[in-house]
């Protein structure tokens, strides 16, 4: 299992308005609720016994699906009335006029806007509500605006809502995304505006709503458990004080939304399925693939022994991808690789090791394997015990799998302490080619070491400088081979280096 510890959300509503001022009817707006003031704004003609914003229960405040209704004062909504003397606050029902100018008009234009909503620090806002709405069609209509904290713009017409309750329809739920300028922005307000005309035209419910939530998702983590080698779905790409990782498990986990900032610790667990085993509980500590390479999450604690335990991380984790169980021996490691290769030519896999120092270093044993995961010895090389020079090592697979082979080196020193090599992959099709395969070129100090295999010689070999000069060739018959140069009078730079046998070239840039 993987778990994580307690985490502060940054998630959820910033503005949750329910408009519960427990009157039952005939309260105007504006309304002054815990999330502050709604104030109405007039954006057209109005005329005074027009219609008008009310916060009361003769609307009921319903979930949606549910019929319109009245409750008293339980749960009232914001909601469009009548205001002409005759008519009052009746819930969601609106004058439609169709007296003017013999008797009196209604045209109404008004605006119920939001008090200030502070966005700082949220990304991918929402805005969600319940409403109800009739009228005709955008001539006695309420639509929804945003305020970028300067100026008031359209950000949706919502549609009439279902009439299969009669007179006033079904609650229905509705979702919109803020514009970007939302996003990080102290000063944000919605507003929802109601317009009608004079033509006597239209039927109730007028327009409601309530539940507004204005805000992002709360934090949610999802982990993903996969039995698979992460050194081979990623890379073995380490931070300098992991020596390894574990080679058959790692987990995803996810923090949604990818805005979220939520922190917080991460364990992992380990038992029979991790390889290799592990050698002490206090050398584990908690990997984190960056994209780039595994970085170390170190050691806040164990639980447990070398069979079955866990290790969790020194530290919240800020950001999220994959996690594996890595190693840090507490003793320094008995030798430093620089590299470590492999080519397929002549029906064989070539494989060369590179070490730069060597302390009590035993023997190195040859691993491979036809998944990654499940590794197999298939021979041993004396190491060198004590060393202070660059020393290669060579062993040739003369019977590799078909397809895709995985090596790795175990190295273990004389006290029995063990520790592994990143994970190759060689093609073992790549053994059948006639092809000339360009396969390594390294610096070691004043030394240019290049690798190449070949079917049939001869190979030149043509080193060039940045400025395209030739400073170094050769020709070369052997057919897999490890050439050398001798850069003790080249600079620092880039060097450009080519083999061709005449009908084959690759070529290669490299850094000193």
């Amino acid at each position: 299992p993987l778990s994580i510890g307690s985490y502060t959300p940054t998630g959820g509503a910033v503005l949750n308005e329910t408009f519960s001022n427990g009157c039952a009817n005939n309260c105007t707006a504006p309304y002054t609720g815990p999330n502050g003031t709604w104030t109405v704004t007039s954006t057209g003609t109005n005329q005074p016994a027009g219609n008008i914003w009310y916060v009361s229960g003769a609307e009921c405040g319903n979930a949606a699906g549910s019929c319109g209704s009245g409750c008293g004062a339980t749960d009232p909504s914001l909601h469009i009335g009548p205001n002409d003397g005759f008519l009052t606050d009746g819930g969601a029902r609106y004058d439609a006029g169709g007296g003017c100018p013999s008797f009196y008009c209604v045209t109404t234009s008004l605006r119920c806007e939001s008090p200030t909503i502070n966005l700082t620090g949220r990304f991918g806002i929402t805005v969600n509500f319940n409403y109800i709405e009739r009228g005709e069609l955008l001539d006695d209509n309420a639509t929804l605006w945003y305020c970028d904290g300067t100026i008031w713009v359209l950000l949706s017409d919502p549609p009439k809502t279902p009439t299969t309750c009669s007179p006033q329809g079904k609650w229905t739920a509705y979702s919109i995304a803020l514009p970007a300028s939302a996003d990080n922005n102290p000063n944000v307000k919605i507003g929802f505006q109601w317009v009608n005309d004079d033509d006597g035209a239209g039927s109730d419910p007028s327009f409601a709503v309530d539940d507004i939530t204005v805000g992002t998702p709360a934090e949610s983590f999802t982990a993903e458990y996969f039995y698979a080698n992460p050194q081979v779905v990623y890379n073995n790409n380490l931070a300098p004080a992991l020596s390894y990782i574990d080679a058959c498990e790692y987990w995803v986990l996810d923090r949604l939304p990818l805005a979220s900032t939520a922190a917080t610790r991460v364990t992992l667990a380990w038992d029979a399925n991790s390889c290799p085993a592990i050698p002490q509980v206090s050398d584990t500590r908690v990997a984190h693939f960056d994209l780039a390479s595994w970085q170390d999450e170190g050691n806040g604690g164990n639980t447990g022994t070398t069979a079955a335990g866990t290790v969790v991380s020194a530290a919240p984790v800020t950001y999220f991808s994959p996690f594996t169980i890595a190693f840090i021996p507490l003793t320094p490691l008995p030798i430093e690789m620089l590299r470590f290769d492999g080519i397929c030519s002549g029906g064989l896999v070539s494989l060369k090791w590179t070490t730069a120092s060597e302390t009590g270093n035993d023997f190195f044993t040859v691993e491979r394997s036809i998944d990654g995961i499940s590794f197999s010895q298939i021979g041993n090389i004396n190491g060198a015990g004590n060393s202070s020079q660059i020393l290669s090592y060579h062993f040739n697979d003369t019977d590799p799998f078909a397809g895709i082979n995985y090596y790795r080196i175990k190295q273990t020193d004389h006290n029995g302490q063990y520790s592994y090599s990143k994970i190759i992959a060689v093609d073992a099709k790549d053994c059948e080619s006639q092809n000339l395969q360009l396969v390594h070129a390294f610096f070691n100090a004043d030394d240019l070491e290049i690798d190449y295999a070949h079917e049939n010689g001869p190979v030149t070999i043509e080193v060039y400088n940045s400025a395209g000069e030739l400073i170094a060739h050769n020709t070369n018959t052997a057919t897999a081979s490890d050439f050398h140069f001798n850069a003790a009078n080249w600079g620092k730079g880039l060097y450009f280096i080519r083999i061709s046998d005449g009908v084959n070239s690759e070529a290669r840039t490299i850094l000193r």
